[in-house]
Order: structure tokens, then sequence, then C-alpha cells
């Protein structure tokens, strides 16, 4: 079993290889033809084959005779080449070997066709295969090898498939008859036009011909597709090479009962594609073989009016045959296809004019391309641009070009995408046939139309399709000229409007254009053309086309990315015009027009991701600012994409300022202003949002380089905890209970300290020093005194403990920084619990009694002094811890030089500010008063001695000594000290 296997496996292997080397062998001989040609279509391949048969004939000239070698020398490479063809189609078959095979004996049939003569039976044989491509291939080559023949030989072949046509064989034996008959007399025909132009067809070959031709037509109503198809395709190849045998009308089997028939089945449901493509093909051939074709114009109409058939590539091969049939005997379908290409085909002397273009066209121009049916003019613009691409040097096309131009317009607001597309191509093809004036003129137009928005008026029938498809609900009309009027204005800002068609030429690409009948109007040539023309204005159209790549209009977008691939093939160009694309989508980013400004924003997210810091820090800042106003936009999808663009502006400052270096700290430096200024204060809440998020991750990855900043940083951000709070807080506040403000107190302040600024604060509190606590400690003074929110204060409490505990020494120079430390204290008392307070009073008098250094004593009055006044009725509650202690400081003997004058004054501010006057105040307070001045007169300090001995007299003054125990008491208290 596992040999089977390997067999079958190994049998499946060659089959599908052996086909492709051939490919590629034949690949080889176009290139060595001096083709360029990769497709593996074989219509496309087809299209090769006139250059092939030169270089088949150039290697075939030295040979003394046929398929020789001399003696000790290699054979010829072609017959090499067919040899090994030939044993493939036996071992393994395949449709590309049996192609190329019929290629090289049809380039060059007088000098290979005398090797397969004694090989008839084995291309009999490959007509009877099941495989209908197979067949047709074997036909053609069968016709060009039986056709070399001489006439009886010939005649007898031709008898042959008659009778098997006849004959009861299997219907793919009758299919190869029949296509090979038909392909048999047309090349017969053919080449007695090409050598005898003169002389008539002999009688009894004549004779042959029309039984021929009679018995092929008797398969046109066979109740078999396939035999029906072969068929008119035979028929077809016989009509594009000579006239028809047959009757021009009357009963029974006539041209004109030809003519119905193909007519018929082209709008019929019941037929397939392929039926239909080959009846049109035939219809558009019978003019061309017959200059005298009695229906010419009955072909013409009725193709035209077959438009209800919405098969859009179908639409091609109309075009296709309808220009065939207009021009007649002309045509550049006679020709033999293997050998001469269109361009090299001149049509005989005596071939008789049957050319009705002018009437084509104007039935074209008046009629069809104004139809209100949108299918009409989509067909009828196919049409026309199969007329103008084939036709480019006729006198009648030559004379329209400015209607034809006109046609083409009124096609480009049309709803569908394939109908713009084809007039845009059509467009760039009337304006190349045209003259310098010609071409001013039509640029003149086509701006005026583009820019105007007029386009042509449909009359609306009954019949009108108003809406087509899923258009419903979509722009109304004009709105399909918006590509093309961005087109017109690129443009017109180059000085140059006859740049237009060439953007016609490269803006879109149609899946159409890649089919077989597509591809044949040759626009990727034209579009490679057009991109050479456009080089010279790259500079000022990369910075346009870059930005049009983003334009939230679908067609706009495809448009544009389709001229910027076809100009753009160097990779770096983005790198070359870095600067003026970014020029020009900063300055669009204000844009009037909502398209302009969502489209910069997303151009510039593009451009941005992934760039260096040199490349941006210059705009950097503007940048910020421009994008923080489009994040405002009234229009919902630009601020999407304003927003989505500074998430990625974001990400690339952070990835900056992780660098080290200047760059880092000039990033940072330009950075911090934009989002300090213009940023976290905004009123847009997006904008606030990002600006903060971004200050946090700068500050977790630019370390110590956030220092010389931290003057500046942390005073905004401090002030930003009160601004992005909810003003609602504030509301509710006024307007609770004692209990409920405590409370909420408490969580606004627990939610400052937790928020992302004070996260960033913490961060660039870990890098700072004495360099810069000179500039930063006034700001946050002058912030403790004019802050207003509880955010604010609290966040500067907390970070004036931070500055203590990092670096007192550091604070100790500054003199504001006592009052700061101790102003800041007395915001958390506010909502802070009764022993909280109770410890730091306790501990302030501890503090005061038993520190000498002047720096502790002043901090206590500033303490006790910033309770009093920012917090009286806390003070008020734990009065009999501090009021006695600020009657013992304002007894403090002043020294000129370190000013303890004014502390003294402050003490005693609280005092009275506290105390029913001073006789009830120490009355009030005897018992704490006795107790602290004794702990006075106990201090090891002098200067605390005497401070207790002169509060002790001041109250013995201001009571009349008082109660007499306690006078005693602070006597004896003296007498010890």
């Amino acid at each position: 079993m596992s040999h089977v296997f390997f067999l079958e496996q190994m049998h499946l292997f060659i089959t599908l290889l052996f086909p492709q080397i051939v490919l590629y062998l034949r690949m080889c001989l176009v290139y060595s033809a001096g083709a360029t040609s990769t497709s593996q279509s074989l219509m496309d391949m087809q299209d090769d084959a006139p250059l092939i048969g030169c270089y088949v004939q150039s290697l075939l000239s030295n040979e003394a005779s046929p398929y020789s070698a001399t003696k000790g020398g290699e054979a010829n490479p072609v017959h090499i080449y067919m040899d090994l063809l030939q044993q493939l189609l036996s071992a393994v078959g395949g449709i590309p070997v049996m192609y190329c095979l019929l290629e090289v004996v049809s380039v060059c049939p007088e000098k290979l066709t005398p090797n397969f003569v004694d090989k008839i039976d084995w291309i009999k044989g490959l007509m009877n295969t099941n495989k209908e491509d197979m067949r047709e291939l074997a036909a053609q080559l069968y016709a060009v090898v039986v056709s070399t023949m001489s006439g009886n030989e010939l005649r007898t072949a031709v008898q042959n498939l008659i009778k098997t046509t006849k004959d009861t064989h299997s219907p793919e034996t009758q299919h190869g008859a029949i296509l090979a008959l038909g392909y048999m007399v047309g090349r017969y025909m053919n080449k007695r036009r090409s050598l005898m132009p003169t002389e008539p067809t002999p009688k009894e070959n004549e004779e042959l011909i029309a039984i021929a031709t009679k018995a092929i037509g008797s398969f046109l109503d066979s109740e078999s597709p396939l035999l029906t198809v072969a068929a008119v395709t035979a028929l077809g190849e016989i009509g594009r090479n000579s006239v028809l045998l047959i009757p021009a009308d009357g009963n029974g089997f006539t041209k004109l009962s030809l003519v119905d028939n193909l007519l018929a089945r082209i709008p019929s449901g019941k037929e397939t594609g392929k039926m239909k493509e080959r009846a049109i093909q035939t219809l558009g051939f019978l003019p061309v073989g017959d200059g005298e074709f009695p229906h010419q114009k009955k072909i013409l109409q009725g193709l035209m009016d077959s438009v209800e058939a919405k098969q859009v590539e179908l639409q091609f091969t109309v075009g296709e045959a309808l220009t065939n049939a207009a021009i007649g005997s002309c045509s550049g379908a006679a020709r033999d296809v293997w050998t001469c290409t269109e361009d090299q085909y001149c049509p005989p002397d005596n071939v008789k004019n049957n050319d009705i273009v002018p009437w084509v066209l104007n039935s074209v121009l008046s009629k069809y391309i104004s139809s209100p049916n949108p299918h009409v003019r989509q067909a009828a613009c196919i049409w026309l641009l199969s007329l103008v691409k084939k036709l480019s040097h006729h006198k009648e096309i030559q004379s329209h070009l400015k209607e034809i131009q006109t046609a083409f317009i009124s096609i480009l607001s049309d709803p569908d995408e394939l109908s713009q597309d084809v007039a845009s191509k059509g467009l760039g093809m009337v304006y190349e046939l045209g003259g310098e004036q010609d071409q001013q003129e039509l640029v003149s137009t086509l701006v005026e139309t583009l820019m105007t928005g007029k386009r042509a008026k449909h009359t609306v029938s009954e019949d009108t399709e108003v809406f087509r498809g899923e258009s419903l609900g979509k722009a109304p009309d004009g709105q399909g000229l918006s590509t093309y009027k961005e087109l017109c204005a690129l443009a017109s800002d180059l000085n140059q409007p006859d740049l237009v068609y060439k953007f016609m030429n490269l803006a879109n690409h149609h899946a159409m254009w890649n089919s077989r009948k597509g591809a044949a109007f040759g626009f990727n040539i034209i579009a490679a053309k057009a991109g050479e023309q456009l080089a010279p204005f790259l500079p000022q159209l990369v910075p346009r086309l870059y930005r049009y790549q983003f334009d939230p209009n679908l067609a706009i977008r495809q448009a544009m990315t389709s001229i910027w691939d076809a100009l753009v093939t160097d990779k770096t160009i983005v790198e070359k015009y870095f600067k003026e694309i970014l020029q020009d989508v900063i300055s669009s980013l204000t844009s009037n027009m909502w398209r302009v400004r969502e489209s910069s924003c997303l151009a510039l997210n593009d451009l941005i991701r992934g760039r260096q810091a040199d490349e941006i820090i210059d705009r950097l800042s503007e940048i910020w600012e421009t994008l923080f106003r489009v994040l405002d936009d009234i229009k919902e999808s630009v601020r999407k994409a304003a927003d989505l663009t500074l998430k990625t502006l974001s990400k690339v400052c952070v990835r900056m300022c992780e660098s080290t270096g200047v760059t880092a700290q000039r990033t940072v430096a330009v950075l911090l202003p934009t989002l300090l200024d213009k940023g976290i204060i905004s009123n847009v809440t997006e904008v606030r949002t990002l600006s903060i998020q971004t200050l946090v991750k700068i500050s977790k990855t630019a370390g110590s380089r956030l220092k010389p900043h931290a003057p500046r940083l942390i005073p905004a951000l401090l002030e930003a905890l009160s601004v992005l709070e909810p003003q609602v807080l504030n509301y509710l506040s006024l307007r609770a209970t004692e209990q409920e403000k405590s409370a909420m107190d408490a969580a606004r302040l627990s939610a400052a300290k937790s928020s992302p600024m004070m996260e960033t604060i913490n961060m660039c509190l870990q890098h700072l020093d004495v360099s810069v606590l000179g500039e930063l400690v006034p700001k946050l003074c002058d912030l403790l005194k004019s802050g207003i929110g509880l955010g604010t204060k609290g966040g500067c409490a907390s970070v004036i403990v931070s500055l203590t505990v990092q670096c007192p020494q550091d604070l100790t120079p500054y003199s504001a920084t006592t009052e700061l430390q101790n102003n800041t204290l007395c915001f958390p008392h506010q909502t802070a619990k009764d022993g909280s307070v109770e410890k730091l009073l306790q501990k302030l008098n501890t503090w005061y009694l038993e520190k000498e250094e002047a720096l502790y004593r002043s901090s206590c009055c500033l303490v006790v002094h910033a309770i009093s006044h920012y917090s009286p009725d806390v003070l008020k509650a734990h009065a009999g811890v501090a009021l006695p202690l600020a009657f013992l400081a304002m007894h403090q003997e002043p020294e000129e030089e370190k000013g303890e004058s004014a502390e003294a004054n402050l003490w005693s501010e609280v005092w009275q500010e506290h105390v029913p006057g001073s006789f009830g105040g120490i009355r009030l307070y005897m018992t704490e008063l006795i107790a602290i001045t004794q702990r006075a007169l106990q201090s090891q300090s002098w200067k605390m001695k005497a401070q207790g001995a002169a509060c002790t007299a001041t109250g013995a003054c201001r009571t009349h000594l008082g109660r007499e125990g306690n006078i005693l008491s602070l006597s004896q208290t003296c007498a010890l000290c």
C-alpha cells in the first residue's frame, strides 16, 4: 500500500510541477525576445506572441533544414523546447503546456508545422480530451497545422471534421470538431486574403466552406450549451477573417437569423456568462471580415440596447465589439493575432470601407451617456472609453474631443466608483490625444466644471433609478465630484492645471482594471507615464499627498493613496521631505474644513510615530498647543482623531524623556511649560486628563531632569489639585453640618494626597536640593497665602512636611521657611481629631521649653499663630494648652539682632485674641499658667528662667497677688532658682 501511495503522490507532484517549469521556460523565452510580461493569463500571454515569433524566426533562420542538427552539434533550442512540450503533453498534459506548444507553432507555422504532419492523429486525440480548454487549444493547433497543407489534404481534413460533427459522436468529440472547423476555415480565408487578395476562392473550396459554415450553424440551437458556445466561437472566427458564405436574409440559416440569434442571447437570463461573451465577440467580428455586411447597424444598435444586462465586465466586451463593428473591415481584429500586433496591422488596399464610427459616436454621446438609468450611463462610459482607446487616431474621435470630455465629466458625479474611475481614465486619454491648443481648452473646461460643481442634468422619468443599491442615505448629488475637486485644487496649487489629468490617471485603480478585459486598456503603462511627468513636482506634492492619504472621505483617500503609490517609489521620501510634511500638517490642523483637520490629525499621528527627538523638538510646543485646541473641536470624528494623535505624541515625548543627554533635558524644558500653562488648567476635560497622565509618566522617566523645573512644576500641580476638583464639593461643604463638613474635608484631603498630581510632585521632590529650594520656597509661601482650595492647602502641607523630613538643613537658610512650615501645619487641624491636635500642642510646649535653638521657638510661634488665625475654633478647644504657652512666650526678651520682639508680638496677639481681657485670662488659666511658669523657672536656660520670672511678675501684678497659695508657690519656686 505504501508503494502505491508513494507513486500516487509522485504523479501528483509531477502533474503540478512540470507545468510550472514550462511556464518558467516560456518566461525565459519572452525575456529573450525582449518582452517583460510576467502574466500567466493565456489572453495576456498571447499579446507577447508576435514578439516571440520574431525571436523564434531568428533562431530558426540559420538552419539548413528544419529540425536538423549538425553532427557533433546541438539541436536548435526551439526544437528542444517543442520536444519537451510534446513529451509533457503525452505524459501529464496541462493547459499551460498545451498553450505553449500552440504558441511556438503558431508564431512560425511555415517552419514548424511540418514537424506535426505525421502527428495529426495525436493532435486529434488532444481534441477529444475531457477538458474544454484543452480541446479548444488543440483545435487551434490542428487548424494551424492543417491550414499549411496542400489543397486536397486540406479539403479532406475539412470533410472529415464535417462528418464528425454530424455523426453520433460524444459531445466532447463534436465540440473539438466544431472549433477546429471554425479555426481552419478562418485561417484558410485569412491566408488567401493576405497572399492572394485579388484572386477569388476556388469554387469547390467555396462550396466546402459554405457547407462547413452551415454545419457549424446547425449547432446554434443545440440542446448542449457546450456545442452552442463552440458554434458561436467558430462562426465568429470565420466572420473575423472572411465573408460568411450564407444568405443575407430569408429562410433558414442566414446572416440575419444569426444576428437575431446572437442578440437574443445577450439579455437572456438562461445563458452563461461565457455564452454571452462569445456571442458579443462574434457579433463584433461579423462586419470585420465582411465589408458589405448588411446588418451592421442592427448589430451595433442591438449591442447598445443590451445594456440592461448588468454584468459590468460584459460591457467591456460590448465596448470592444462596438469598436470592431463600427470601424468594420479596418479593425485590427482582422489580423493574425499570433504574428501581428494591433498597432502593426494595416488593412489590405482592396478592402471595402464600412466605417460608421460617426453614427456610433453620436449615438453614445447623444442618447446613452445622458440616460437617466445609471447602468446605461456606466455602460456608455465604458463603450466611449473603448472607442477612444482603440480609435484614438480616427478623425471622428479627434474632432469631438471636447464633446467626449464633457461626456466623461458628466459621469464623474455618478455614485458608482467604477463609473467614476472609467470617466477619469477617459479624461486622461482625451487630454493626451489633443494638440496644444486643444489641451488648453480641455483643461479650462475641466477645471471650471470641477470647481463650480456643474454637472449634466439627467431627465427623470418613471424608469429612472433614483437610489441605487446601498446608496440610500448617502451624500446628495455632486458628492461624487469631491475627489476630483481635490485633484483639481491640488493641480491649481501647483500652478499646473493640466496636471489634473495626470492625477486622474493615477488616482483610481478599480479592481476591474486587473481583470482580463480591463487590463487590455493598459492603464498601468499610462499611470507609469503620468508618474514620470509628475516627478518634478514632488517637493510640492509630497506634503499634500501625505495628508490626503488620511482623508475621511474613502474615495479621496483611495485616490490619493493610488497617486502616492505611483509617484513615491523611494522609501525614504518621507524622511527627505519630513519638515515640509510636518509644516503642512501642522498648518492644516486649524483649517476651517473639518475634513482637513481630521486628516491632518491622522497624518500627524502617523508621521510622528517612531520619530527621534531632534526631528520634532522645535515644533513640539506648537504641536501640543494646536492639538489641545483641536481636541475641543465641534466635530466628534475630529476630536477622536486629535485624541489619538495626542496619545501617540504623549508616548513619543515620554520616550524622548527616557533618553540621556541634552536632548532629553531640552524635551522636558519644552514640554513642561505647555502642559502646565495650557494643559492641566484647560477647561476641556480630555485635555486636562491627558496632560496630567503625560506629566505623571514624564516624572517617572525624566527623574533628576525635572529638578530645574521643580519651582514651576510643583506650585502648578498644587494649584491644579483645587482647580481639577469638582466644584460641587465646595458647594456641598458650605451647606453641610460641621460633622459632615469634617468628614467631607477629610475625604477631599485624602483624595488630593492620592491624586496623580501629588504622585508627580512626590517623584519630583526626590530630586530636590538646595539649588532649587531658594526659588521654590517663596512660591510655596505665596501659594499658602493665596491658595483658596482645600486640596491645594492640603497638598502644600504634604509638600512642606516632606521637605522638612527630607532636607531640614537645606531649609534653614531661608527665612520664609519657618513661617511656611508652621502655617502649613494649621490646615490639617481643621479636620484632625482632638487627640492629634492635643499631642501637637503638647509637643510645641516641650520644644519651646526645652529646645534652646531659635528655630524651634520660632516654629512654635508660627504654628500656634497660624492655628489661631486660620482655625480659631481648634485653638479655642485646646486653649488650656496653647494659651498658657502664649502667655509665657510673650515675655520673651527681645534681641535686636535676632528679632525676637516680633515673635513676642505674635504670641501676644494669640493671647489677646482668645482671652476675655488680661485679668480674666490669667484668672481663667491660673492653674495652667502656674504649671508652665514653674517649668520655665526650673529650666537649665537662664533666658527661660528670666522669662518665667517675668511671666510670674506680670501675673502677680495684674491679679493683685491673686490667690495666696499660688503666689506663695511661685515665690518659693523663684527663691529656689
